[in-house]
């Protein structure tokens, strides 16, 4: 089985480096879903690699969920405040 390429990765800015706690960005975050979705879809992984990939997506989909709810609260505690 050849091996695939890794993507070339352009420099990384603010928006998608890590946090210095070592959580990643959402940027970040959703590159590597992307990455483990394409993958998926590439096909040729074996079994335990396609079940580890897609653990690794759900994992990755739940953490962006929850930054993208974060980030929803804040623009509506926003905005009530503005109103007030």
């Amino acid at each position: 089985m050849p091996k695939r390429k890794s993507p070339k990765r352009e420099s990384p800015d603010r928006e998608t480096e890590a946090k210095p706690d070592g959580s990643a960005t959402y940027e970040e975050l959703l590159r590597r879903l992307e990455e483990t979705v394409e993958r998926l879809e590439d096909g040729g992984l074996s079994l335990d690699e396609a079940m580890s990939a897609y653990e690794e997506g759900v994992r990755l989909a739940t953490q962006c969920q929850k930054l993208m709810d974060t980030a929803e609260q804040r623009i509506q505690e926003l905005q009530e405040a503005e109103e007030a």
